[in-house]
């Protein structure tokens, strides 16, 4: 399956990374402290999960599904500070790259 590839805008620069294991209680992003972080863009893998980016938990039927294999962009701040995610049925990894900078 051919890989899709995204990137971000020049006054984006990559100031973080992180490997989150999703699980069975809702876990949000551990921001960089560097600067504030503008964009976020990570993959799930080994399993799927759900992410709810309004403040309130997901759970195994509430919540934006994400696939094994998905690469998800969230551009908005409060998105991004808000973001909680949940496992459907295994624990799941998300790969995570942080993006701060620009205007």
């Amino acid at each position: 399956m051919p890989m899709s590839v995204r990137s971000f805008p020049t006054f984006y620069s990559p100031i973080g990374f992180q490997k989150l294991t999703v699980s069975s209680t809702a876990v949000g992003f551990t921001l960089p402290t560097s600067m504030q972080v503008r964009a976020v863009n990570f993959t799930c893998e080994t399993d799927q999960i759900r992410f709810r980016v309004d403040g309130s938990n997901p759970d195994s039927t509430t919540g934006v599904l994400v696939n094994d294999g998905d690469i998800v962009d969230l551009l908005n701040v409060d998105a991004i500070n808000n973001f909680k995610a949940i496992r459907i049925t295994n624990d799941a990894t998300i790969q995570i790259h942080y993006f701060g900078g620009g205007v």
